[in-house]
Parts: C-alpha cells; sequence; structure tokens
C-alpha cells in the first residue's frame, strides 16, 4: 500500500542507545493504490519496542481511516534478529479489520539489511488471509533517518 509517514520518538529508549523501552508514534495519509483503492486516508500508530542482544521486539497498534472512508484497527508484532549484524531475519504478524468488513491476519518473512546508521533496505515475502481471499506479496522498503 501506498503512503507516505513520519514517525515521532517519544520516548528515547533502547533503540536510541538509552535504558528500557522506545516508544514512538507513526502518523500518516494513506495514498491511493496503483492497482486498488482510489482514496485516500490517515492512520495514526503507537510503537513499543525493546531489544535485547539477540533480538527486537516491536509491537504495534494502529487507528485509521481508511481509502474508503472506514474506520480501521490493526494489531501486529515484528521480532528482529540481532541488531549487531548487517544484514537480520525478521518476522512479522499482524491482524486488521475495518469497520463492516472481513479480518485480515498477515504474516511476514525477510531481511533488513543496514547500509549505515541511518540507511537500511528491507525485503519479505508476505502471505495473508483477507476474508476469504489469499494474498501473497513480495514487499520492498527504505528507512532513512534524520534528524
Amino acid at each position: 500500500d501506498n503512503g507516505v509517514f513520519i514517525k515521532q520518538v517519544l520516548r528515547q529508549g533502547v533503540l536510541q542507545e538509552a535504558s528500557g523501552p522506545s516508544i514512538a508514534t507513526e502518523y500518516g495519509l494513506l495514498l491511493p493504490s496503483v492497482h486498488g483503492a482510489k482514496g485516500t486516508g490517515l492512520s495514526v500508530t503507537g510503537i513499543v519496542s525493546q531489544r535485547a542482544e539477540a533480538v527486537s521486539l516491536h509491537l504495534n497498534a494502529a487507528l485509521a481511516w481508511t481509502r474508503e472512508h472506514e474506520p480501521d484497527l490493526f494489531l501486529g508484532a515484528i521480532l528482529e534478529g540481532p541488531y549487531s549484524w548487517a544484514v537480520r531475519p525478521v518476522a512479522e504478524m499482524f491482524g486488521e479489520q475495518a469497520s463492516g468488513g472481513p479480518r485480515t491476519t498477515s504474516s511476514l518473512v525477510g531481511v533488513i539489511w543496514r547500509v549505515r546508521d541511518g540507511l537500511s533496505f528491507d525485503v519479505g515475502i508476505r502471505k495473508a488471509h483477507d476474508g476469504n481471499e489469499t494474498v501473497r506479496e513480495l514487499r520492498l522498503g527504505l528507512t532513512w533517518t534524520f534528524i
């Protein structure tokens, strides 16, 4: 899905080399899809992250106003391999349901490549069930951090 999002750190924690969990928000505009929904929407997400030497865990909860102008709830978890690795494995599971729509459950496996501090690329294969439909996707991403 297409969108433009801004992530903001509310509490500096382990992801910012401080102690305790990191807490952030992500908010943005849902843009029309290339071969799908034509409208625009909004999304606000709360994120709590914790990291140990071997694993990072991110818990996400989002409220959205969909491209079809319906309320939507999203709950998800992301598990990453050791942050010290330049290329680390990642897995994601989530559930989502828009008002009056089918429930979506999804799982993803992939890798994150940290090119340098502030620049990472990711690739993943996702399989989801959206009501009675099965969805398979190849996902590509870019994370660019600036202050």
